[in-house]
């Protein structure tokens, strides 16, 4: 991933535990894992165009740095934010590192949103689609991430599978550089050359989730900008032939709310920036059951 750091360098405790201090692009929240080197690893692994850069005698805050350890064989961290997987870490304890890679995955939100409080954050997959984004507002089950990956074996670039800045003033989708997570298995219906694709760019794994490896010219590195030029429902049913049905801003609206990350912003200011994205933007619901078939009517409604 290009991270310009040296992952063998350690630091130790007493105890013999190695330590690793970094810090990310111009995030000014350090990172410090004690002897879990591995999960520092995994997050390399899916953080595509991030800058890892590695501390060695800088002295860190404890109170602004993100803090990994592992005890009695399960992953454990402090945020200077909280927690929002406390609940979740207490009956599911993350012990192995793609167990808590997946774990922390949940606090990804709350670290950007830490970062950057004045942005607003969609949760939504969103690809490229001729010259703009087209925005798919999480809906459980629908299959979003399975569809996102079969985008991208279609030659489309993925720039969020689970979770999209929006860029202040400009109102553009940002590249979290985030690897697409899907969950395992794949449907019994996938198409083989999807589930090829996939096999082939599979990165950190388990048994209930895969994050993919794609390339650059696949995802979209950190930081990258793109307009928001469609919002898609979608709506998965057995045995149907894809469609594409025209809605309304107003209930687009509606549904694109829900998926706003930002709990502390205030409610009209949330409303107005969510509306200037939809009321710009082509608002469709999408009834699918192959996702190559979609692929071919998202293609001909907002560009290839």
């Amino acid at each position: 991933m290009g991270t310009g750091m040296d992952l063998s360098s350690t630091n130790e405790t007493m105890t013999g535990e190695t330590i690793k201090r970094v810090a990310l692009n111009e995030f000014s929240t350090p990172l410090e894992f004690t002897g879990c080197s591995d999960l520092l690893e995994a997050f390399v692994a899916v953080l595509h165009g991030w800058s890892f850069r590695e501390l060695t005698d800088e002295p860190l805050d404890p109170d602004r740095t993100i803090r990994f350890w592992k005890a009695d064989g399960v992953y454990q961290w402090s945020t200077p934010w909280g927690s929002h997987s406390l609940h979740r870490r207490r009956n599911y304890p993350p012990r192995t590192t793609v167990e808590a890679l997946c774990d922390f995955h949940y606090d990804f939100v709350g670290w950007y949103l830490y970062e950057q409080p004045d942005v607003l954050c969609l949760h939504c997959a969103a690809v490229e689609f001729g010259d703009g984004l087209v925005v798919f507002p999480c809906v459980a089950k629908a299959g979003k991430s399975t569809l996102t990956a079969q985008m991208v074996s279609r030659g489309h670039r993925v720039f969020s599978d689970d979770i999209m800045p929006i860029e202040p003033g400009r109102n553009n989708g940002v590249a979290t550089g985030l690897q697409p997570r899907l969950r395992r298995p794949l449907p019994k219906n996938f198409p083989d050359k999807s589930r090829a694709f996939i096999e082939a760019r599979s990165g950190p794994a388990n048994k209930r989730y895969v994050y993919l490896n794609l390339s650059g010219d696949e995802i979209a590195p950190y930081g990258e900008t793109a307009p928001v030029k469609g919002f898609v429902l979608l709506e998965r049913e057995a045995d149907i032939r894809a469609e594409i049905i025209t809605d309304t801003a107003s209930n687009m609206l509606a549904e694109v709310i829900m998926q706003n990350s930002r709990r502390k912003a205030f409610p009209m200011e949330v409303f107005e920036r969510t509306h200037q994205l939809v009321s710009q933007a082509d608002c469709v619901r999408l009834r699918y059951s192959n996702g190559l078939e979609a692929i071919d009517l998202l293609g001909e409604r907002f560009g290839r």
